[in-house]
């Protein structure tokens, strides 16, 4: 078990003889000290910092690879609520100054997406149907 951790710089990693980390979240163990790294996935566009709802993952990384209009999705703030059941649903909510703010339900919960891209709310809705049918 793992009783203490430490962040460390990559520039330390090559230190203890470990190559520089490629794909998405990678945890490294020496000494006792765990390393987390890379908190991005699909190209460095989904920021998976924190959590992302049941189900939901696949489809952002689906529209990241369909569409090249978008620059990033950064999820946010889970809550729990009672009618999300059942498949992944995203709803634009409102624009943002680079981009639109999203709702995701999904699995007893919604969870904020906020959307960096050009695209009008149109574009955007169809390219988000078009990732949650091809699932």
């Amino acid at each position: 078990m793992i009783r203490r951790f430490q962040w460390l710089r990559w520039a330390n990693l090559r230190e203890y003889g470990i190559p520089p980390f490629s794909g998405d979240f990678s945890v490294a163990v020496i000494h006792g000290y765990c390393l987390g790294m890379r908190l991005r996935a699909e190209k460095n566009k989904l920021k998976i910092e924190h959590s992302i709802i049941d189900g939901l993952r696949p489809v952002l990384e689906r529209l990241l690879r369909d569409n090249a209009g978008i620059r990033s999705i950064i999820p946010g703030v889970i809550r729990q609520v009672r009618d999300a059941k059942g498949h992944p649903v995203i709803r634009i909510t409102v624009p943002t100054t680079n981009g639109w703010k999203a709702i995701a339900l999904s699995a007893g919960a919604r969870q904020e997406l906020f959307v960096s891209t050009t695209a009008g709310q149109d574009q955007l809705a169809a390219m988000i149907k078009a990732a949650l049918d091809n699932g």
